[in-house]
């Protein structure tokens, strides 16, 4: 054992850990925390059997999520839980970073290629974005990672140890991200086809079969939240970026043609897949054949696809698909940077701190764009107010504050938690609360409370005609509506 080596990626992991542990801690947000914590919660209260519904929102459907995290979290108590929500994404991105290290050193031999890989994923952006708080893509793409790694080598070394671990990470990753679990179909599926050999197949249909066995049936509740959510975007996703508070503040000082070359190459979310392109004219470190070099290139077109081709836009957001083909680029980056010539180290030093400044830059001003909807005492005394109340139904204004309000009163919230309910939601979850007649969504389905965030819509911008309130709560840019008549 290299001791020197083992401390070395130690501390880089440590590193990895930090960058993503100290914003989380600062902050305390997350649109879906909240969601993640309400499931787990219910489920230790179901004596940690699967609760077909989580009975909080007014538009109901099934409890369609996948459960792996949630069944995790309900071993710990609420109490413990919300002191180390925090922690538990970095710490997963702390596994991911010591995976570079453990694959590039099984493929490579080589301790310098696989310090560095570690290094270089530690500040991707697209993945120090998704893990400053609570959510399952870094689970997910640990999973990913692991499953499509262990087919490959199977495929290429026969090592049956690799098969198990594919098909048992496969089925995992089923029961956690639906994101991942798509790509993980898509690209298997592209493998076995490419390089025409079946076992990548199987491997996708062993854990399918073994999801549907351990699940007892519920994975096919999951799979139809999947296509809804499919659907729902296909029919709806001219409407995605209509809301106020998810309008992309565009920098005045990056000309639209520059913005639009930077985005499509890939750089503010994982440079790594440009160099990796660029290694591959310009050396002959990367042969086209090689399964990480294929793996990167059917990864950048999901990416293509999904952002500029308009059937494919409801496959998901286009940029989250770097997230999946960071493992290959970064290990074929550090091999091509530590073998490569001058100008390829040159330009690997160049995107390295270009990511260093852009996943910072990025923290920055994720953390300014979610505090809002993070968890504050203005706020905790406004869910006071109402969990101690008899009346149920709340609305929020923006829906994003839906989740946390269901989870600390315990009430119903004006929003949908199931795929299989977004198209009844549809008439609040999509376009901008200032274009809707709010008096009438509050009499139709009888809200008690309205929360409204005054910074990001003023009431004077909102139609509340036909509707009479009491103000209960007005600080910190956040009103207590309370609905009278």
């Amino acid at each position: 054992m290299n001791v020197p080596i083992i401390l070395l990626e130690f501390l880089i992991v440590i590193i990895a850990i930090i960058i993503r542990a100290f914003p989380a801690y600062k902050n305390k947000v997350g649109i879906d925390t909240w969601v993640h914590l309400l499931i787990a919660e219910e489920i230790k209260n179901n004596k940690y059997c699967m609760p077909k519904y989580i009975d909080y929102f007014i538009f109901k459907g099934p409890n369609d999520y996948p459960p792996f995290m949630h069944y995790l979290m309900a071993i710990f108590s609420k109490k413990t839980l919300q002191k180390i929500i925090w922690f538990i994404s970095p710490l997963v991105e702390g596994i991911n970073t010591l995976l570079m290290f453990v694959v590039a050193l099984i493929l490579t031999k080589d301790y310098s290629i696989a310090l560095l890989s570690s290094l270089l994923y530690v500040f991707v952006p697209v993945i120090v974005f998704e893990s400053d708080n609570l959510n399952t893509r870094p689970l997910g793409s640990l999973f990913f990672n692991i499953s499509l790694f262990s087919n490959i080598y199977y495929v290429q070394n026969n090592n049956l140890s690799f098969l198990i671990l594919a098909i048992f990470f496969g089925i995992i990753l089923h029961l956690t991200h639906k994101m991942a679990t798509q790509t993980f179909w898509a690209t298997t599926l592209l493998f076995s086809i490419i390089y025409l050999n079946p076992f990548y197949l199987m491997v996708l249909i062993s854990s399918f079969l073994g999801t549907l066995i351990i699940s007892k049936g519920h994975y096919l509740e999951i799979l139809r939240g999947h296509i809804s959510i499919i659907s729902f975007w296909n029919r709806h996703m001219s409407e995605y970026f209509t809301r106020d508070d998810y309008k992309e503040k565009i920098s005045p000082s990056i000309k639209p043609v520059s913005k639009a070359i930077i985005r499509i190459l890939g750089l503010t979310n994982n440079p790594w897949v440009f160099f990796t392109f660029v290694a591959f004219l310009f050396s002959e470190v990367i042969i086209v054949s090689d399964p990480l070099f294929v793996w990167t290139i059917l990864i950048y077109s999901y990416f293509i696809l999904t952002s500029y081709i308009s059937i494919f836009k409801c496959f998901g957001d286009g940029y989250r698909y770097f997230e999946y083909g960071i493992m290959p680029t970064v290990i074929l980056s550090a091999n091509t940077i530590i073998l490569g010539t001058a100008p390829l180290i040159l330009l690997g030093i160049a995107l390295f701190a270009f990511s260093i400044l852009n996943s910072f830059r990025g923290l920055r001003n994720k953390g300014k764009r979610d505090i809002r909807f993070g968890q504050n005492r203005t706020l905790e005394k406004i869910f006071e107010i109402i969990k101690t109340s008899e009346k149920e139904n709340i609305m929020c204004i923006p829906p994003n504050i839906s989740f946390m309000a269901s989870y600390f009163t315990k009430k119903k919230t004006l929003m949908a938690l199931s795929p299989q309910a977004y198209e009844e939601a549809a008439v609040f979850m999509l376009g901008s609360p200032s274009k809707k007649n709010i008096g009438k969504l509050v009499n139709k389905y009888n809200i008690n409370y309205i929360i409204l965030d005054k910074t990001l819509y003023p009431k004077d911008t909102l139609d509340f005609n036909s509707i009479e309130y009491k103000k209960l709560v007005d600080e910190n840019g956040y009103q207590l509506l309370e609905v009278t008549k």
